[in-house]
């Protein structure tokens, strides 16, 4: 009788030192685990072949990363130079990244396979911006980088998501039915860049692919074209490093008639004072388009025009905008050179270039009551 009153003491006592440990727990205050956001995109650890490989003459790669990976809309931003007439297979698992079915390679040749922002880690999304990988069939592989920017044409604003091909033959035609030498993107900011090129001269289309063929075929494909010799190519990896003659003027090919009406003056409205507006002069230097007809628009701030005027050549070299409300504004000059009073895009076939358009090259601002005088050397 007292083992069995003992034993059952000692149980009561265990008992009540479980539930005072498990209260003294749930009081405590701990701090959750954890630390700084991953904000950093996976990194390459290594690859079977390494990238920059010659002599290639695997059907599969295998790329292994130091973190788990997913791949986003790959058959559609994956693009490969020179173009396959039949993509590889894409996959990943874990933190590998395989690249199959590679087939019907050109000898002695550089292939890049640029997969733009389709690789990502999995847990926060972080994307590699613009993910390359490169190899030749050959004993060498080549270096170049050629690095550009599409504009529009007309209002010079970044070009994004525009196909961007390289090709050896200058033949309008061959381009017209061909695939190109080299193949890339333009990013939202209208940048793009070839990388792993051959040093070469090349004829260069930016372009809609409505046709999805990688061809610069329809005849309402919008584009830019530009002939780039081999002296402004470069192998360095300083995105700054974009010169004006890498700059791609855009044209679209359906466009709303641009024909406009020129006013002397901006219309004013009736609850406006003269005495509250003001003036804008303008004084034109430059000798070296005498021949051709100026026009000149002033735009508010949020580019809606405001006033459009013409000088002909015939005319003095300097012209007067009144009635302006006080503000900013920047101003546009079309160099009008078949004289026709409007802007008129470019045209593949005919070897036709887009008018050119310059901006003035800072903002103006107006004061009511005063005349503001500018000097604008046209170049």
């Amino acid at each position: 009788m007292n083992i069995y009153r003992n034993n059952n003491n000692h149980t009561t006592f265990c008992v009540i030192l479980c539930i005072c440990l498990l209260i003294a727990s749930c009081a405590r205050i701990v701090m959750p685990k954890g630390g700084d956001i991953d904000v950093t995109p996976p990194k390459i650890i290594a690859s079977n072949p390494k990238n920059n490989a010659t002599n290639f003459n695997y059907n599969k790669i295998e790329i292994t990363f130091d973190e788990y990976i997913v791949i986003d809309n790959v058959s559609e931003k994956l693009i490969i130079s020179p173009p396959l007439n039949n993509k590889p297979k894409i996959r990943s698992r874990l933190r590998k990244l395989y690249i199959e079915n590679i087939e019907n390679l050109k000898e002695n040749t550089t292939y890049i396979f640029d997969f733009a922002d389709a690789i990502s880690d999995y847990t926060e999304g972080n994307s590699i911006k613009s993910f390359k990988f490169a190899f030749s069939t050959g004993n060498e592989i080549d270096t170049c980088i050629y690095k550009g920017k599409i504009k529009n044409a007309f209002t010079h604003k970044p070009e994004k998501q525009k196909f961007v091909a390289l090709y050896k033959t200058f033949s309008r035609e061959y381009i017209r039915n061909n695939s190109p030498d080299y193949l890339t993107k333009s990013d939202i900011n209208g940048n793009f860049a070839f990388e792993n090129i051959k040093l070469d001269d090349y004829f260069v289309i930016a372009f809609d692919d409505q046709n999805n063929n990688l061809i610069f075929d329809l005849k309402t494909e919008n584009y830019g074209e530009a002939l780039i010799k081999k002296e402004i190519f470069f192998n360095t990896d300083d995105s700054n490093n974009i010169k004006k003659e890498n700059i791609i003027y855009f044209n679209e090919i359906i466009t709303k008639d641009t024909t406009t009406t020129l006013v002397d003056s901006v219309i004013v409205s009736d609850t406006i004072s003269l005495d509250s507006c003001g003036s804008l002069l303008i004084k034109v230097i430059d000798d070296s388009i005498v021949d051709n007809n100026l026009i000149f628009t002033l735009l508010d701030e949020k580019n809606s025009e405001i006033s459009e005027k013409l000088i002909d050549k015939n005319l003095p070299q300097s012209l007067l905008f009144e009635n302006l409300s006080q503000g900013k504004y920047r101003l546009r000059v079309i160099i009008d050179e078949n004289r026709n009073n409007k802007f008129d895009f470019g045209d593949f076939d005919s070897k036709l270039s887009p008018e050119k358009v310059i901006f003035f090259d800072k903002i103006i601002s107006i004061r009511q009551g005063w005349q503001t005088i500018e000097e604008f050397t046209l170049k």
